[in-house]
């Protein structure tokens, strides 16, 4: 009986205690997206991926799915690919209605073009489920108009530094 009162307690009386901190389930399901980036893995891409918000940037006709497969294809054919994609979990997570919104910085090295090229930028993490997990968007040119197209509570709060470098030219 004793056990039995125990595992109970354990079972049903923790249930906050089991709850994850929307901040590390973001990292999580960032690391995860990096994992799915540098593996050229384009369904693991886009099931991490927020395709409403990919169609709110490009257009609803825009099929997020066929084009990172396409994306991938190329990389492979050619022999290009990422050689680290680091992230760092957020600072912050933000109300936008029923979702959660944060910022997950990154740095990523590619051979695109057969020439390293180093990129420092963020993605957009959305929750629909209170932080449980994490759906993503790389806004590209990330402006706060495009931040506010695809979070419209968005109020101009930082947004984390990017930065692009390619590497010079072998001499």
């Amino acid at each position: 009986m004793r056990y039995a009162t125990l595992l109970s307690a354990l079972l049903f009386g923790s249930a906050d205690a089991l709850a994850q901190d929307p901040l590390d389930t973001a990292l999580r399901d960032a690391q995860h997206l990096a994992e799915c980036m540098t593996a050229l893995d384009a369904p693991c891409v886009s099931a991490l991926s927020d395709v409403k918000s990919y169609q709110l940037l490009n257009g609803t006709a825009f099929d997020f799915a066929k084009t990172q497969t396409r994306f991938f294809e190329k990389l492979r054919d050619r022999g290009w690919r990422w050689t680290r994609y680091d992230v760092t979990g957020p600072e912050e997570v933000f109300q936008d209605g029923p979702r959660l919104y944060a910022f997950v910085p990154y740095v990523s090295t590619s051979t695109f073009g057969g020439q390293p090229h180093t990129r420092q930028s963020f993605e957009v993490a959305l929750s629909v489920d209170g932080g449980q997990t994490w759906k993503f968007v790389d806004i590209g040119d990330p402006t706060p108009e495009r931040v506010h197209l695809i979070i419209p509570s968005y109020v101009g709060q930082p947004l984390p530094p990017t930065h692009i470098a390619e590497a010079p030219e072998n001499q």
